[in-house]
């Protein structure tokens, strides 16, 4: 019995810790989080105080457009999720395609590969999590 209680209060803080972590998130402001996402850049790739303020103003831009995203996914159509995912599909060619204006080519290499090796690990959570259900 004592077990038990140990296991369901851990498993109570884990999902507490990941809610907590999405409410921060959520309180910051636009400009807060493009901030925050140049500053990670800026330690990552080294950017020169204009490549940090045209970043800003990229990362302004499409964390507005972010909250302009439709919510309700479960209650979209398979067309209304079709231009969803295009519509996204496109913000993330238009962000690459500014971002090569503003980077060097070995800036650009180092982004690209930060990017892939962020999509493996979120996809490496996303498969474990998904173990038990198949």
């Amino acid at each position: 019995m004592a077990f038990a209680t140990f296991v369901m209060n851990g498993q109570d803080k884990t999902t507490s810790n990941k809610e907590t972590q999405r409410d921060e998130s959520t309180q910051l402001t636009p400009e807060q989080r493009a901030d925050l996402k140049v500053k990670r850049l800026t330690l990552t790739l080294d950017l020169t105080e204009a490549q940090q303020q045209k970043a800003k103003q990229i990362f302004l831009k499409n964390d507005i457009k972010r909250a302009e995203r439709p919510k309700n996914w479960k209650e979209m159509s398979a067309s209304q999720k079709y231009e969803a995912k295009s519509a996204n599909i496109d913000r993330q060619i238009a962000l690459k395609n500014e971002m090569k204006e503003i980077l060097t080519e070995e800036q650009i290499a180092k982004w690209e590969q930060q990017k892939l090796e962020k999509r493996a690990r979120t996809g490496a959570k996303h498969r474990q999590g998904k173990k038990g259900r198949y």
